[in-house]
């Protein structure tokens, strides 16, 4: 497999649902399928950037859905964000991510407040989806020494997020973040 046989197989998964949970399903199935075969991300996809939190590389984009690659080095993590009401599929290619799931108490203004709803580790070849409103997590490479890779595939193109920063009383500050990638692999249709 290469990346151009990988886009067609998430293209393939993403029109044979009608409705999100079955896209879903679909992709998540199909990109489990697809991290069983090593190495059809471009090398170009696999180096850490370490001046940003994590590197995001775009992979594919059309109008029903995008593929970005993310390289995570140790320790490199994400605050609590959302995903924009954007449906979201997210697999190990390499290494190991710890992804924490949490649930939005109440939100008054620019002020939410979270408790952890649940935590676990992927290892390569794991897979795990997040459909709007259940969209707040982390995601860190907490659990290994070596680079992390994953692969999201998002149900149209995620431009900006909002983002989660802690306070001193336990609650948190609600931001928006315009997002950006490291670089664009794939021209985009």
């Amino acid at each position: 497999m290469n990346l151009s046989s990988f886009i067609e197989t998430m293209q393939d998964a993403v029109t044979r649902g009608r409705k999100v949970p079955q896209q879903v399903d679909n992709v998540r199935n199909a990109l489990v399928s697809c991290l069983r075969t090593p190495d059809f991300l471009p090398d170009s996809a696999l180096k850490p950037d370490l001046s940003v939190p994590y590197a995001r590389r775009l992979l594919h984009r059309d109008p029903q859905f995008s593929i970005v690659g993310m390289v995570w080095a140790p320790n490199q993590e994400t605050p609590i964000h959302d995903h924009s009401g954007v449906w979201c599929v997210e697999g190990v290619y390499r290494g190991c991510i710890s992804v924490t799931r949490y649930d939005m108490l109440w939100k008054s203004g620019q002020v939410a407040h979270f408790v952890p709803h649940s935590s676990l580790r992927q290892d390569k070849g794991c897979a795990g989806s997040l459909i709007p409103p259940v969209e707040y997590h982390t995601i860190a490479n907490d659990c290994c020494e070596t680079p992390a890779i994953t692969v999201h595939i998002y149900g149209g193109e995620m431009s900006s997020c909002r983002v989660f920063l802690p306070r001193e009383d336990g609650d948190w500050d609600i931001t928006r973040r315009q997002l950006s990638y490291t670089e664009e692999l794939v021209a985009a249709k």
